[in-house]
């Protein structure tokens, strides 16, 4: 996903790996919505997220758990220090 202050819109797209690529590169799958639309549908999608995956709504972030109290709490996070830095 990008977005372009230019052209004010956001650019969802399928991103995939080619030949001779040496990373990936968004592909002609996806959409172009301006930011007004971007706004509507993520509000409007919401709810059916919410219906769908009915623990989403439920969920706690990361940050409020008591563990996660103090620098060491977040550098144990796996979801805020995914890659495991632990040269501290």
């Amino acid at each position: 996903m990008s977005v372009t202050i230019f052209f004010l819109h956001v650019d969802i797209r399928k991103f995939g790996k080619f030949e001779n690529a040496a990373k990936k590169v968004p592909t002609r799958i996806g959409i172009s919505l301006r930011l007004d639309e971007f706004k509507k549908k993520l509000v409007d999608m919401v709810g059916e997220v919410n219906a769908t995956l009915p623990e989403v709504e439920d969920a706690i972030p990361c940050h409020n758990h008591e563990d996660f109290q103090g620098q060491m709490g977040a550098l144990r996070c796996p979801e805020c220090n995914p890659d495991d830095v632990s040269t501290w």
